[in-house]
């Protein structure tokens, strides 16, 4: 399958609801992408790093899913602005489907790590059937360029978990001297208002921001 060549935001990314700042790290951005994001096969960081979320492909048989198309060797948009894209495109409201890059969806079984007294309150299985929506955006606004993965989470299998999805985000920016910052953001989108809506989102988000500070980070 040949990569594509890549569109690119010249508005930025607007931030999700809940912003977890990150750190910088002593390597290029576009390294960042090749070491951690482009591939999602056995052995990848991707594989691993879903092993330490415990979590598993709902059918482990199947070959784990690939982006489509393949994202391009460059995805990290240089800042000349006599280098830009022909395809670039602006989206002032973030990274819309007109300007997704690369896609993949990823079937699994997510345990459901929550606070005891949402236990207490709600039937809350072990596990739930999650479906990830995964899309690659890059992004150029003058002062900065990089990429971000979104994930769209939908849950399913209880009551509860079927009321919202979550949407996080992998934001991969370029600094001066190859250096580059990793942060994370998330956004809980509800479908149905629920008993103690604003905890269970602060729980979830919560949860979020601990697996991208201790487990995510610990694992680089």
């Amino acid at each position: 399958m040949a990569a594509h060549s890549i569109p690119i935001l010249h508005e930025g990314i607007p931030p999700l609801k809940h912003v977890f700042p990150g750190r910088d790290f002593a390597v290029p951005a576009q390294k960042v992408f090749d070491e951690i994001f482009r591939e999602v096969g056995q052995g990848s960081f991707c594989a691993e790093y879903l092993q330490i979320r415990e979590a598993r492909q709902q059918d482990e048989e199947q070959p784990v899913p690939p982006w489509e198309p393949l994202p391009p060797l460059q995805v990290v948009p240089l800042l000349s602005p006599e280098l830009a894209s022909s395809e670039s495109r602006e989206a002032p409201d973030g990274c819309t489907s007109a300007s997704v890059n690369s896609q993949r969806q990823v079937k699994l079984l997510q345990p459901l790590k929550v606070a005891s007294w949402v236990r207490l309150v709600f039937t809350v299985p072990d596990f739930a059937s999650c479906s990830e929506d995964w899309s690659l955006c890059a992004f150029r606004n003058g002062r900065e360029s990089g990429f971000s993965i979104d994930v769209q989470a939908h849950l399913s299998g209880a009551a509860l978990v079927e009321d919202f999805h979550v949407h996080s985000r992998y934001r991969v920016t370029a600094k001066a001297n190859n250096r580059t910052s990793i942060s994370n953001e998330v956004d809980i989108i509800w479908t149905n208002t629920v008993t103690f809506q604003n905890r269970i989102e602060k729980a979830i988000v919560d949860e979020y921001q601990k697996a991208f500070e201790m487990r995510f980070f610990a694992f680089m």
